[in-house]
């Protein structure tokens, strides 16, 4: 690290020197934070009371379906709200609403392909106890593909209250639908997801009203090909990290049991927070970078980067570090104590995490420096390990296993990132993408 003046500046001179990077970086995300706050808050809420209310393998089975659901959700991101954002920006008034409107279609059709074969299966298994869940998990994953479509575009027209609006019918209203439920008895791994489809669906019914004057118009032509174009490297990087990092929880209860899933996920839950940071950094950041990038060069945008990563990692540090010497103590008196006697699993997940955010920053850098190859090149070659040894770890060893391999799965791919990144990468041509 370089310091202009003297070596000895000082926090306060460290703080001055970086102050223009972190009231940047503020100004633009400080309602995306506001915002992401309350998304956190109130589903860690609803997973709390979900494993304080339901046995730990109900609890498993209910972290397992939103799981799926969140995977599922990945996939829309990746061929819709991501090129969604990037290419109605070069668009008129006009052709950006046919443009949203083919997207729109696209929507709906990809959250028929996602959801219809979950109420199919759920039709088909009435005589068995997974009849109703997968009826219900269908429905959630319809709903809320619909709900989010329409928050990002109200999100892409600068429309915050709309956007707040939605979050507080689905993400406010489904907690209040759990609280309601668990305190009359009735809170169960169907009735929370059913609570979850009914509240998204009423947020999207908002979400159409609202978006009335943008979606009702004859769809462009070529729209839904072009995203699908812009959008095939980040499914494939989609793909790679749920296969190198979202699989385990399904793969622990393949080979453990849906116990194991439990603790796991209350672990993960208790660095949940972060995930404010995560997203702030991931939305806001980007656009800092890029107006950088084209004021002043590569060079400028790298300087943006650094000071963004010396401003954000001892914070994230900080937590994990404080997350891994109270796990025990927080898991018991969050979850239950039935959790208590899990903190190393805490510890484990902790520095996961802080590898983790390394590899977001490196991800936001690609991202800007249109590499997104890159990102995906570095889930490839992280999937033959997760698939092969991380299974084999699994299997011998339970969390212990998933873990070890979660954590070398991220050493793997921010390896690649880092390499592909580099020091003299503001002197080496582009990528595309």
């Amino acid at each position: 690290m370089t310091y202009s003046g003297s070596r000895g500046i000082g926090v306060a001179g460290w703080l001055r020197q970086h102050s223009g990077a972190a009231l940047g970086l503020l100004h633009s995300a400080g309602w995306v934070v506001a915002d992401q706050a309350f998304v956190s808050a109130t589903n860690f809420l609803g997973m709390v009371i979900a494993a304080r209310t339901l046995t730990t393998g109900d609890f498993g089975a209910y972290v397992l379906a939103y799981t799926g659901i969140w995977a599922l959700n990945g996939i829309q991101s990746s061929l819709i709200t991501q090129p969604h954002s990037v290419l109605a920006s070069h668009t008129d008034t006009a052709a950006y609403r046919r443009y949203t409107s083919a997207s729109a279609l696209m929507q709906v059709g990809l959250s028929g392909i996602l959801g219809l074969p979950l109420l199919i299966a759920g039709l088909l298994a009435q005589a068995t106890g997974a009849g109703p869940s997968l009826l219900a998990a269908g429905a959630a994953v319809i709903a809320w593909q619909a709900q989010e479509f329409l928050r990002r575009v109200l999100f892409f027209e600068g429309r915050r209250s709309g956007v707040f609006a939605l979050d507080v019918i689905s993400f406010g209203g489904q907690l209040a639908v759990i609280i309601a439920l668990a305190s009359t008895g009735r809170f169960s791994v169907t009735s929370g997801l059913l609570a979850a489809a009914a509240t998204s669906g009423v947020a999207a019914i908002v979400g159409v009203v609202l978006l009335r004057s943008t979606l009702f118009h004859s769809p462009m032509l070529g729209a839904i090909g072009r995203n699908v174009a812009h959008g095939r490297w980040l499914l494939g990087a989609e793909v790679g990290a749920f296969i190198s990092s979202s699989s385990y929880p399904f793969l622990l209860a393949a080979t453990t049991g849906a116990e194991a899933v439990a603790v796991y996920s209350a672990a993960m839950l208790l660095l949940n927070p972060l995930n404010i940071i995560w997203f702030a950094v991931g939305t806001a950041l980007p656009i800092q970078l890029s107006r950088a990038r084209q004021r002043l060069g590569e060079r400028a945008s790298r300087r943006e980067l650094g000071q963004a990563y010396r401003l954000s990692v001892p914070i994230v540090g900080l937590y994990c570090l404080a997350a891994a010497l109270l796990g025990g103590s927080v898991l018991g008196l969050v979850f239950g104590p039935a959790y208590a006697d899990f903190g190393w699993v805490v510890a484990i997940a902790a520095a996961i995490r802080v590898l983790g955010y390394h590899s977001h920053l490196l991800s936001v850098g690609l991202r800007v420096h249109h590499q997104t190859r890159s990102i995906f090149t570095g889930y490839v070659i992280a999937m033959p390990f997760s698939l092969i040894v991380g299974t084999m770890l699994t299997v011998a060893y339970g969390i212990a296993g998933a873990l070890a391999a979660l954590f070398v799965a991220h050493l793997i791919w921010t390896i690649v990132w880092a390499r592909a990144y580099g020091p003299d990468d503001a002197d080496q041509p582009e990528t595309s993408s």
